[in-house]
């Protein structure tokens, strides 16, 4: 990060957007206590990050590709990560309610499409009741039908009253979904604010570009002093 100073508002869905190596995940480690920061500081949930104890109850986070047992169903997976962190059995099924799985809960994790694991990863990620959910990179590698799944998860989630913090190298992918984005870019800030601020100061354009350069050939035909047919 180079002396990156923000201020993410509670409520509603946040896009943490930058392209590849911006530094969005690191970002969001330093944010969960995973990773140390060098120098300044920081807060969650009014906690310093110094003392992720303090708040890490309070948040659920998908970091990278969800882990699951393939062989089990997604039902079991969750009552194991729910048992493991002593949490009640209840919200096994108010997770699958949430994010969709209901009726496929009691099928093997390794018959499901990429766009129901990253559902079933979000599932896990809300077992212990959050305020806060971070995702990164929820939308990657899915279909246009499994971003849209996502994006309407997002909205769901953000009117239950939640704060979603989600990170993409694209923006066209969370734009519908998001309030507030940040903009990052070689770990510098270059935008924070609402959404409907940044499209504000965009303007569209469209920008035509020949896929390959092409020589010009004279139009082939008779030779100068050339005649058509045969012998008289």
């Amino acid at each position: 990060m180079d002396d990156l100073t923000l201020d993410i508002p509670s409520g509603g869905v946040i896009g943490l957007v930058g392209p590849n190596g911006a530094g969005k995940s690191t970002l969001i480690r330093m944010l969960l206590g995973l990773i140390r920061s060098t120098d300044g500081s920081a807060t969650v949930l009014g906690e310093p990050i110094s003392a992720p104890a303090r708040y890490a109850s309070r948040v659920g986070a998908l970091i990278e590709s969800p882990a699951f047992v393939p062989g089990l169903s997604a039902r079991a997976n969750l009552t194991s990560l729910a048992r493991l962190r002593q949490l009640p059995i209840a919200r096994v099924d108010e997770v699958l309610s949430v994010v969709s799985l209901s009726g496929r809960d009691r099928e093997p994790v390794s018959r499901f499409s990429l766009g129901m694991k990253q559902r079933l990863g979000i599932a896990m990620a809300l077992l212990p009741d959050p305020e806060l959910l971070v995702l990164d990179e929820p939308t990657n590698g899915l279909d246009p039908a499994g971003i849209v799944e996502i994006r309407m998860l997002l909205q769901g989630l953000a009117q239950a009253g939640r704060t979603v913090l989600v990170s993409s190298h694209l923006l066209a992918e969370i734009e519908a979904a998001c309030n507030h984005v940040v903009v990052i870019r070689s770990g510098s800030l270059l935008f924070s604010g609402p959404m409907s601020e940044l499209l504000a100061r965009t303007r569209a354009h469209i920008d035509i570009r020949a896929e390959a350069r092409t020589r010009h050939r004279p139009a082939r035909g008779l030779a100068n002093g050339s005649r058509m047919g045969g012998p008289a």
